[in-house]
């Protein structure tokens, strides 16, 4: 009986090692999801509060997203600098910091149109409207933090 040559052997082992790589850096991007997902629960309950606090008190909502996005903004660098990327020294806070803000400033840009569109010209709920704004610039925002501001 022929027994495996030694070469095929480790051709075999270096593929096998490949795939547990990219399980591997699959598996780390699923978890920066997972905790940016969590960290945008607590960003936009701050967000939605604030919203709702200025509705309660008669501000408009393009108004109001103004300032609740940024309450919102606040928690969102805290919890994802610390918890979700981790401050691993490889650029200082105050550069993450600016470009944070650099990312909100368009993501906010972003949700005042696909507000602006859902309330005013469409005609929807205040709420949903909102909500739905803020949907739709999730993904770009995890990219942006991910691959740029806290990278």
């Amino acid at each position: 009986m022929l027994s495996p040559s030694p070469r095929y052997s480790r051709i075999e082992e270096g593929a096998r090692g490949a795939a547990r790589g990219r399980y591997s850096a699959l598996a780390a991007q699923l978890r920066h999801f997972f905790k940016y997902s969590q960290v945008g629960l607590a960003s936009l309950a701050t967000d939605v509060g604030v919203y709702s606090l200025l509705h309660v008190l008669g501000v408009e909502p393009l108004l109001s997203n103004c300032v609740s996005r940024p309450a919102g903004g606040l928690v969102c660098f805290a919890l994802n600098q610390y918890w979700t990327f981790g401050n691993r020294g490889r650029k200082r806070v105050e550069v993450q910091f600016l470009r944070f803000w650099c990312v909100f400033g368009v993501s906010l840009l972003l949700s005042q149109v696909f507000l602006g569109i859902l309330y005013y010209v469409m005609g929807g709920d205040r709420y949903v409207a909102k909500l739905t704004a803020e949907g739709l610039v999730f993904v770009f925002n995890f990219l942006c933090l991910k691959y740029w501001t806290f990278r």
